[in-house]
């Protein structure tokens, strides 16, 4: 399966990102209207995950369609942050004193990103619900 989602990473393979962002665009935002938005996180040092949910799934808040594409950008988010992680071995040792936990932001535009995160939050509800249970 492919990811829905666009990757930008930041241009020095030889530090670690400052923060990796999550840029979850509006409804009917083609993939150069969020680039800005990941090009202006790069200028900072920033890895990006971008991307929108379909029209369909935005507007109908169809939960199959955005809890897919939740997860998907998550799933995308962790990938970065687990090659980050086992880059340590490659890099210098100036680098290995850089901080250690590179921290998540999410950028929610509009409508579109809006129902997305409420998504992954409902996500969060139900998985912590089931822990609870099986405790």
């Amino acid at each position: 399966m492919t990811s829905s989602f666009v990757i930008n990473e930041i241009k020095d393979a030889s530090t670690k990102p400052r923060a990796v962002a999550l840029i979850l665009g509006f409804g009917g935002a083609k993939p150069r209207h969020i680039a800005k938005y990941s090009d202006l996180y790069n200028k900072k040092n920033c890895s990006t995950v971008y991307g929108t949910a379909s029209n369909y799934d935005i507007f109908t808040k169809n939960k199959i369609g955005l809890d897919a594409f939740a997860l998907d950008g998550v799933q995308q988010v962790a990938k970065l942050l687990r090659q980050a992680d086992n880059d340590d071995d490659a890099v210098s040792e100036t680098a290995l004193i850089q901080q250690k936990d590179i921290p998540v932001v999410m950028h929610i535009i509009s409508n579109g990103g809006a129902f997305t995160t409420q998504h992954l939050g409902l996500m969060l509800d139900e998985q912590r619900d089931k822990k609870n249970v099986d405790d």
